[in-house]
């Protein structure tokens, strides 16, 4: 259980990450950071799931 609450707070963490990178006017270099950003979040974030469902 531990395990997951940590998992929880990483994604958490993420996505306040891809939030803050969304507020910067477009660019290419910001449209790429938001893009691995949501990459990160994402693998993150089904990780979390996976373990949640196991």
């Amino acid at each position: 259980m531990e395990k997951l609450k940590k998992k929880i707070e990483i994604a958490q963490k993420a996505l306040k990450n891809l939030k803050n990178v969304l507020k910067y006017p477009y660019s290419e270099i910001t449209r790429d950071g938001s893009i691995q950003r949501f990459e990160y979040c994402f693998e993150i974030i089904w990780k979390t799931v996976k373990l949640y469902l196991e």
